[in-house]
């Protein structure tokens, strides 16, 4: 056997390592990239032109500008497609023209074939060529009755604007085909539907293609509902007695065994309110005062909590309401024996008697001073705080905390929060801040009184008075019967249970109102001062009230 050589005596010996050491020399590389995607791609033919829009995003949503887009055009026909490159503009922007060979239906496919950093991308768009795409409107009502049949107006116009004469339209109600329609010379045509359930139901509108046209779809929704039937009848004298109160009776018809509210209105205007009972019958009482005097024309309404009823009103019912009687003949001679007295005063007083001192005249009560008031002063400068009582105007040692913008709304009936950083202000009841702060709003805390938060303007000063709580609850009670209609409350000669009764009267709920009444007279009238937690309490319940009513 002849000797091999060196070399290959030495390749023999290596193979082994040579062969372990391959995997670890051929290893596979991974290309991480990032994924696209062609967003908003559309389609829209102009004659036989085809305009394409889209944008090219990452998976950051950024969009990728100067990429290269292949676009084909597939035929209905099943021609050849032909394919087009385009480029996105700067701001990742796709905007190209294809030339479609003949009219029908076309799909457009968008190909991006990616790059170093980003992944391949595609997208696909449908146009029809040479069909025109009409515009198909209904005047559908949201609940119409389930009493009698619907009737539905529909409208067909061309997308120069113009009505689509002549054009077939498909019906369908739930699912169900009805028969079909063609519109008039006026692109009109009318669908009669069947008395709707007290359910939801779905009407669609379809215009098929052919002929020119190409698919059209139209669809809304509706809900049968159950309209309420209200009967109303003034039951009092045909001339009511000056001052006695209107009684009506009246019975909502439809919705037995609902919860629902009858509103009175005299000359459209609201007087009273009441809830029905099971049976749908009410009564309701209104004073003469709320109405005026002369012909009144009066009207309720109903309303249900439940969606599938329509509102009910009934018919008018005319009251003449007499105006209040004229003086009697004795009142014509009372303004002569005024006048005969102050003769005779006059003619005593005229007598010649000495000088008396001139008094000086009775002081002039002070107007309420305001909540918030700004001192303005050279802008840049710093800012001074005062705080003082709302009613005595004495200064007052209280708490303050800057607040920025970004901070959230302080709580008006809590007391400061732990974390805040409150500035202590002595018992002169000034502060100077420092031109480096420059708050937002103030919020400033006492205990005793109702704390308060107020805008800051830059440089000035601003002078805030806080009320006692006592005192804060009183003005927030005397608002809340001016929204009554009550007159304002006079502290000291009427009690708010006086008060509560007329808000009663005049159709507001009867225990919230009582309610409230004894929160006022157990923190106005108690022998213990309120505290933060009675402030809260009231405000809730103040809260709950003007949204009621």
């Amino acid at each position: 056997m002849d000797r091999l050589p060196l070399a290959a005596l030495l390749a023999l010996l290596a193979a082994p390592h040579l062969a372990a050491a391959t995997p670890f020399l051929a290893a596979p590389t991974l290309e991480v990239k990032a994924r696209a995607w062609l967003d908003g791609l559309t389609a829209e033919a102009v004659g036989p032109s085809i305009h394409v829009r889209g944008t090219l995003r990452d998976n950051l949503n950024q969009a990728v500008p100067g990429a290269q887009i292949e676009l084909r055009l597939i035929p209905e026909a099943g021609a050849a497609p032909r394919p087009l490159m385009a480029k996105t503009d700067p701001q990742g922007q796709l905007s190209a023209t294809l030339r479609a060979p003949g009219e029908g239906r076309h799909q457009i496919e968008a190909r991006f074939s990616g790059g170093s950093l980003l992944g391949p991308a595609e997208g696909q768009a449908a146009v029809e060529v040479g069909r025109v795409r009409v515009q198909i409107s209904a005047d559908l009502p949201a609940q119409p009755s389930v009493r009698r049949p619907l009737s539905v107006p529909i409208t067909i116009n061309l997308p120069t604007g113009g009505p689509g004469a002549d054009i077939p339209l498909q019906i369908t109600l739930d699912g169900e085909r009805l028969p079909p329609l063609r519109t008039d010379r006026r692109g009109r045509a009318t669908a009669q539907l069947p008395a709707p359930t007290p359910t939801a139901h779905r009407l669609t509108l379809t215009v098929e293609p052919g002929a020119g046209l190409s698919r059209a779809r139209w669809s809304g929704q509706f809900h049968g509902a159950r309209p309420l039937e209200v009967a109303l009848a003034y039951t009092g004298p045909e001339t009511p007695a000056h001052g006695a109160p209107l009684v009506f009776r009246g019975q909502v018809i439809g919705a037995e065994g609902e919860a629902l509210d009858v509103m009175l209105l005299a000359d459209e205007r609201p007087v009273a309110r009441v809830a029905i009972d099971e049976e749908g019958q009410f009564t309701l009482s209104v004073d003469p005062d709320d109405t005026g005097a002369g012909e009144i024309d009066f009207r309720a309404l109903s309303n249900a909590q439940d969606a599938t009823f329509l509102d009910g009103a009934s018919r008018i019912v005319t009251v003449t309401v007499p105006a209040p009687p004229p003086p009697s003949p004795l009142w014509t001679r009372i303004p002569l024996a005024l006048a005969a007295l102050s003769l005779l005063l006059a003619l005593w007083r005229w007598r010649p008697k000495r000088a008396a001192p001139r008094r000086a005249p009775a002081p002039t009560p002070p107007a309420p001073l305001p909540a918030f008031e700004w001192v303005k002063q050279a802008e840049g400068g710093p800012l001074r705080i005062s705080v003082c009582d709302g009613i005595t105007g004495a200064p007052l040692a209280a708490a303050v905390i800057p607040l920025g913008p970004e901070d959230p709304a302080p709580d008006l009936t809590a007391p400061p929060p732990a974390h805040a950083a409150a500035i202590q202000i002595g018992p002169t009841g000034a502060l100077t801040l420092g031109a480096e702060i420059t708050p937002h709003r103030l919020w400033i805390y006492r205990p005793g009184y109702a704390p308060a938060c107020h805008p800051c303007p830059e440089g000035g000063g601003v002078i805030i008075r806080l009320l006692p709580i006592r005192a804060f609850i009183q003005r927030r009670f005397v608002e809340l019967l001016a929204e009554a209609g009550r007159p304002i409350l006079r502290f000291g000669e009427d009690t708010p249970a006086q008060a509560g009764r007329a808000m009663i009267e005049r159709g507001w709920p009867e225990r919230p109102v009582r309610a409230l009444i004894a929160q006022v007279e157990a923190a106005c009238f108690g022998p213990t001062a309120p505290d933060l937690d009675a402030l809260a309490a009231l405000q809730d319940l103040l809260h709950s009230l003007e949204a009621r009513a």
